[in-house]
């Protein structure tokens, strides 16, 4: 996993602990309760991060924890984001049922991004 996530609530202060294995731990508070992020694996300076308390997935600055993006497009509290492996694409997946496929890029179609959904 590229970046793993999750909430910690303590005196009503959200925060997500970010980690992965390349990158030490990170504590960011947030405005927000946290029901998945994720880091992304190239740009090191940033993480999306979903939200039972909306349905947008954000993107955040790694190091101030300040909102640099909000992507909108969940008709429902976001359960679960993740970047892509090559970081060109993130999904994520929200109690409406709907699962998104994103570019990171905005100038670009999901169909310029390179992606592959596997079947199970």
């Amino acid at each position: 996993m590229l970046g793993e996530g999750r909430n910690e609530k303590r005196r009503g202060i959200e925060r997500a602990e970010l980690t992965n294995s390349q990158h030490p731990p990170v504590s960011i508070e947030l405005p927000h309760p946290v029901t998945s992020a994720s880091l992304h694996p190239f740009l090191r300076d940033r993480f999306i991060a979903g939200s039972t308390n909306d349905p947008w997935v954000r993107v955040y600055d790694l190091d101030s924890g300040k909102e640099k993006e909000v992507y909108k497009g969940h008709h429902g509290p976001v359960l679960c984001a993740s970047y892509s492996p090559d970081g060109e694409v993130y999904a994520s997946g929200s109690e409406d049922g709907e699962s998104l496929v994103t570019c990171v890029d905005r100038r670009k179609q999901v169909d310029q991004c390179t992606w592959t959904i596997a079947d199970e």
